[in-house]
């Protein structure tokens, strides 16, 4: 399974619940489940595509799913920083 896929998906998750804090793991593993399911057309194929999650505690190179994850916290908050940024520029104006 591909990290982009699931942490593209777990960012629309987390924008369509108001953006709540400290539910990443949630949003990574809800996004994880929904993939899985769309795609494996047999048991090879989704063994094949089991990729560790945010906290499956395996080692993996670099530690990428950690760096991932790290990522993808960074993303929201530049996202929401921006978000607020407009906001605040947009309320001021009469």
């Amino acid at each position: 399974m591909d990290d982009t896929r699931i942490r593209d998906r777990a960012y629309e998750l987390w924008e369509s619940e108001g953006r709540p804090d400290g539910r990443h793991e949630e949003h990574w593993h809800q996004a994880r489940r929904e993939l899985d399911g769309e795609g494996a057309s047999s048991a090879a194929d989704s063994a094949a595509d089991s990729a560790p999650g945010p906290d499956a505690g395996i080692p993996v190179p670099g530690n990428a799913s950690q760096d991932s994850l790290h990522e993808a916290a960074e993303r929201f908050r530049d996202m929401d920083r921006e978000q607020r940024k407009a906001d605040a520029g947009t309320a001021s104006t009469p």
